[in-house]
């Protein structure tokens, strides 16, 4: 079986470890993580999906410095060719620069998974690369070149090739999340407003429901995506609410609105930090530490839950599902009843209704 060792930067590993974390790929081990890495984005650089990004790409600072690209036209049939060489040139310099930090380097092991015998082996001699260890690592450098939206596809290709699939097709399908599935009509796939995650915008229901509803989908939360005999379809007015939510993507399934909230400097150090599932920010009043966010409620509550005092929204609404969620906290561990199962945490706290009324009018 193959085995190759590769050494990285420690600011590139770490950016990988996050990476792992901000798609919810913790449950596979880190090889199982940097082979899916080096297979996909091969595969995405010999892509149609690939040319039509590095146009955007020829944009990009790191490269359009190089003379090369400057004069480049992305209507000549060799510009691909020519784009992808530059790129590599790119890389060529980073991994030289890479081999000079000796002091701060991770050294790490490829080794085929179960469900990819022999592919990387069979990748060296598609690509005929001389050396593994190189080769593999310069696949690594690309894909952490790609936007985070494109390295989510690059994570999740089969999934993402599924959808291209179904929704060119105009085919109702079933979609796998967590526990829960869907029958749904696919209608697009955006990447979200600040360009960190996919959002595939369908209409259906969840298959214990009878309702069809707009919704939005995290692409790295599908599991799974298969036809179906059910037949779901998007009316011309079903297509002008969707077009009417959609310049916000990730909020596409949700009614969203306006929120306004203030923020302590510590707060506003948070906001900046948690990236994941933020609030998309509208406009923010610096020296009031003031910010407009648009979310829907469900969203909006469910980030804030992470900021503590930290945080004011003037909204009395979300401020009462704050609220009732700290009581519930402050209850468990004033009786220490953290050590339970959650299903008598349940019990225990709709037992004790009277006693958290009395805590939460405590807060008011």
């Amino acid at each position: 079986m193959l085995e190759k060792k590769i050494v990285i930067s420690k600011n590139i590993y770490e950016r990988l470890i996050n990476d792992k974390a901000f798609f919810n790929m913790t449950d596979i081990s880190d090889n199982e993580f940097l082979v899916k890495i080096i297979l996909n984005t091969y595969d995405y650089i010999n892509s149609d999906d690939y040319y039509k990004l590095i146009s955007d790409m020829k944009e990009n600072p790191i490269y359009s410095s190089n003379k090369l690209v400057k004069g480049m036209n992305i209507d000549d049939e060799n510009f691909k060719k020519d784009f992808t060489e530059i790129v590599s040139e790119v890389i060529e310099n980073e991994m030289s620069l890479e081999s000079k930090k000796r002091t701060d380097t991770k050294t790490l092991f490829i080794r085929e998974t179960k469900s990819t015998v022999n592919e990387l082996l069979k990748l060296l001699n598609k690509a005929g690369a001389p050396v593994a260890s190189k080769f593999f690592v310069k696949l690594i450098l690309r894909y952490m070149y790609f936007p985070q939206y494109i390295r989510e596809r690059i994570l999740f290709n089969r999934i993402y090739e599924d959808i291209k699939l179904f929704s060119k097709g105009n085919k109702t399908c079933n979609i796998s999340r967590g526990n829960n599935t869907y029958y749904a009509k696919i209608y697009d796939l955006l990447p979200g407003k600040e360009e960190f995650y996919n959002y595939v915008i369908v209409y259906g229901r969840n298959i214990k429901y009878s309702e069809n509803v707009i919704m939005s989908f995290k692409l790295s939360s599908i599991r799974y995506i298969f036809g179906t005999k059910e037949n779901i379809e998007i009316t011309k007015e079903i297509k002008e609410e969707i077009e009417s939510r959609i310049s916000i993507p990730e909020f596409t399934g949700y009614e969203s609105k306006e929120f306004t909230v203030y923020f302590d400097k510590y707060g506003e150090n948070l906001l900046n930090i948690f990236y994941k599932d933020r609030p998309v920010i509208l406009s923010k009043d610096t020296l009031k530490r003031k910010y407009v966010l648009f979310s829907s409620e469900s969203q909006l509550v469910s980030y804030l839950k992470s900021f503590g005092w930290h945080a004011l929204p003037v909204d009395k609404n979300i401020q009462d599902k704050l609220k009732d969620f700290y009581m519930k906290g402050l209850y468990l561990f004033d009786k220490d009843l953290l050590s339970l199962d959650d299903e008598k945490i349940k019990n225990e706290l709709e037992k004790n209704k009277d006693n958290l009324v009395n805590l939460k009018d405590s807060l008011l």
